[in-house]
């Protein structure tokens, strides 16, 4: 694995090792498209999975409940705005 950005990019890697670690502390591989820490990166998504994954389960027993809802327009707003 690389250890600088640009070799990664030159030897069309997907990932660079700088050795360093990220604001979080990680010492994980980097992706040479974003520059982003790979465990940020994974951390990241299971908390907006699991929050997505709530938020759904919130309108679905509003729906059951008889509460008229487009969930759609509130989900992407409440995920936006990081409500959820």
């Amino acid at each position: 694995m690389k250890t600088t950005r640009v070799d990664a990019l030159h030897a069309n890697e997907p990932q660079y090792c700088t050795g360093k670690p990220c604001k979080q502390g990680h010492l994980a591989p980097r992706s040479t498209i974003s520059c982003e820490c790979v465990a940020c990166r994974k951390a990241w998504m299971q908390h907006t999975q699991a929050r997505t994954k709530a938020l759904r389960a919130h309108f679905k027993t509003m729906k059951i409940e008889g509460v008229a809802v487009e969930t759609r327009p509130i989900l992407t707003a409440a995920l936006k705005r990081g409500w959820a």
